[in-house]
C-alpha cells in the first residue's frame, strides 16, 4: 500500500497549523475579554462557555493534525525508501 493524502486531506494538512493557531489565538482572546469584563458575571459566563467549545475544537483540530502528520511522515518514509532504492 502506497501512503497518500486524499486531495481533501492535502489541502486540511496545508492549512492545519494555521487553523490551530488562529483557535488558540481566539481562545487568548476570549481570556482577555474576561479579564476586560471582571465584574459582568452574565458576561464571564458566556466567555467561559464560548472558550470551552473553542478548547473542545482546538482538541479536534489537534488530533486531526496527528492523523495526518502521521500520513505525512509515512509518505515521506515511503518517498525516501523508494529513491534510495532507485
Amino acid at each position: 500500500n502506497i501512503p497518500r493524502f486524499t486531495s481533501k486531506e492535502k489541502k486540511e494538512f496545508d492549512n492545519i497549523e494555521k487553523d490551530i493557531d488562529n483557535i488558540e489565538n481566539e481562545i487568548e482572546n476570549l481570556k482577555k475579554e474576561i479579564e476586560n469584563n471582571s465584574t459582568d458575571y452574565v458576561k464571564i459566563i458566556e466567555l467561559q462557555e464560548e472558550i470551552g467549545l473553542k478548547e473542545m475544537e482546538l482538541l479536534e483540530k489537534l488530533d486531526r493534525w496527528e492523523y495526518l502528520s502521521k500520513i505525512n511522515e509515512d509518505i515521506e518514509n515511503y518517498r525516501k525508501g523508494k529513491y534510495e532504492n532507485a
